[in-house]
C-alpha cells in the first residue's frame, strides 16, 4: 500500500549503502539495491523492516534465501 511504501522509503532511503528501492505493490515485494561494492546483510534488512512493523516472509540475497521462522 502507499503508506507501506512511505514507511519503507523513510527507513531505507537515508541508509548510506542503499542505492535504490523498488516496489511492486501488486506482488507485495520490495527490492533494495545496494550501492556499488556495498553488501546488504539480510539480518539487518529484516530487523529494519520489523522496526517499521513489517514482517518479511522471505529475503533473497546473493548469500541465499531466508524465510520467516515458523510461528
Amino acid at each position: 500500500c502507499g503508506a507501506c511504501v512511505k514507511k519503507i522509503e523513510a527507513k531505507f532511503g537515508p541508509m548510506p549503502y542503499v542505492a535504490q528501492i523498488r516496489y511492486d505493490i501488486d506482488a507485495r515485494t520490495v527490492t533494495v539495491v545496494p550501492k556499488p561494492k556495498a553488501k546488504l546483510a539480510p539480518q539487518r534488512l529484516k530487523a529494519a523492516l520489523e522496526q517499521i512493523g513489517k514482517t518479511p516472509e522471505k529475503l533473497v540475497s546473493p548469500d541465499g534465501t531466508f524465510t520467516a521462522k515458523p510461528g
